[in-house]
């Protein structure tokens, strides 16, 4: 099952851009990569804000194989899953947080926490 692991620090900085920007989801996708995150347009400049994090070898900007990579994680069909914004906040305020880890299994998508001390 393919999963990706942020770590405390970029899962705060996750939170603060959706507050920040006021989101109530955020989303897992496969299009052109697979990728976590969540975007914005300004109304007034039409200026697109934007935190992605790639799946290990799926950012199509880095990685030479990540048509493969991505076809052999998680098949053919492109997705967007919705994730509620108050998921990731509750997860950014625990104070032993280590990492979050986001596995997207065939028929669902799962959200584990790793506490310090904790492997």
């Amino acid at each position: 099952m393919p999963q990706i692991t942020l770590t405390a620090l970029q899962v705060r900085k996750f939170s603060k851009f959706c507050k920040d920007h006021r989101l109530e989801q955020f989303f897992v996708a496969k299009d052109h990569g697979a990728y976590v995150g969540a975007t914005k347009r300004d109304e007034d400049t039409n200026e697109l804000h934007r935190i992605i994090f790639y799946f290990k070898g799926c950012d199509p900007n880095k990685d030479k194989d990540c048509w493969n990579t991505q076809q052999d994680k998680f098949g053919g069909d492109d997705f967007v899953d919705l994730i509620p914004a108050s998921d990731l906040h509750n997860v950014a305020k625990e104070k032993a947080l280590d990492a979050m880890v986001i596995i997207v299994k065939r028929s669902s998508i799962e959200i584990r926490t790793r506490r310090k001390g904790n492997a």
